[in-house]
């Protein structure tokens, strides 16, 4: 016997955003909460890809140092991306570098 699902077949798709802000209009605060998970989005990108996610030293100056350089090194593999995905189909920008990496070991042994 199968379960009915009470929204079983509704084409929608349904989000919530919980705000104390009483004064800003929906678009408002979609559009800030947008950004925000734009920005969370890249701190993922930088834990699970350019090693964020553990830091190499105890020393917090060395950690500083390290932070801007992979977000810089960031900054560049995001323009190689973009021109690489220019020249060789089936590899797009927004891959994350594993991907990218991958993808070219496997063009390399073709």
């Amino acid at each position: 016997m199968r379960k009915s699902d009470l929204f079983e077949g509704d084409k929608y798709h349904y989000r919530y955003i919980l705000t104390n802000d009483w004064e800003s209009s929906e678009t408002v605060v979609i559009e800030y909460d947008n950004r925000r998970g734009a920005g969370e989005k890249t701190f993922d990108v930088q834990n699970n890809g350019f090693g964020w996610g553990h830091l190499p030293c105890s020393d917090m100056n060395h950690n500083t140092v390290y932070l801007i350089l992979t977000a810089m090194i960031k900054n560049f593999y995001n323009h190689i991306a973009q021109k690489v995905s220019e020249v060789f189909d089936g590899i797009q920008p927004q891959h994350p570098s594993q991907a990218l990496y991958l993808r070219s070991r496997n063009m390399d042994r073709a």
